[in-house]
This record gives C-alpha cells, structure tokens and sequence, in this order.
C-alpha cells in the first residue's frame, strides 16, 4: 500500500468514526482543501480545522462503497456518503499527499 492510499484509508476511517480532529491532523499545515461548491476552498490547517471542527462534524455521514486508486503521490478514493437526507451521494476525493505522509491538496467532487 501507497503512502497516499494509507493516508486516504486513515482519513475516511475516521470520518466514519466522526473524529474530524483525526482528519485534520492528517493535514500539511499549509495544505489546500477545495470542497464541492459553494463550500469555499480553505488554505492552512488552522483553516481546515475551523471548517472541519464547526461545520462539517455538524452534516458528518457514513461513507460505503469506498475504492482506492493510488500512486506514490496521490490517491483517489471513489465513495458513495450514506446522507441521513439526500439519500446515497457519490463523491471522489483527490489526495495530493507529501513525502512526510501529510495531505497537502485534498479535491472533492461529486461523482
């Protein structure tokens, strides 16, 4: 397994337990995070974590059907997010992951 892979595979693990601090440890302090819109992109991790910790923990759901492709700098994952209300959403996540095993670009798209 690709560092990526495993530093994707950590980040949707703990989604799924709804710890969003451990998804945003797995951040570079300078990364870049570009959600689907109209969610704006945030840069740095103290901006990541704002979003994540007050906003996202908020609409947090089950991800299933998850499937990795990587390489030795990147990973994406093709999932689909169980929603409470909008039922099954498929979504893809772009993990530019460092040589230190830290997500410095994560891109979200809906599938």
């Amino acid at each position: 397994m690709t560092t990526p892979e495993r530093v994707a595979r950590s980040y949707i693990a703990a989604s799924n337990r709804n710890d969003q601090q451990a998804m945003v440890d797995l951040f570079h302090d300078d990364a870049e995070w570009i959600p689907i819109s109209p969610i704006e992109p945030r840069r740095g991790k103290p901006a990541i974590a704002e979003r994540y910790l007050n906003e996202v923990k908020a609409m947090n759901a089950p991800i299933i059907e998850d499937v990795y492709v990587a390489d030795s700098q990147r990973c994406v994952v093709e999932f689909v997010v169980a929603h409470p209300e909008r039922g099954h959403v498929p979504i893809v996540d772009v993990f530019d992951v460092d040589h230190e095993g830290r997500i410095t670009r994560l891109a979200v798209y809906r599938r």
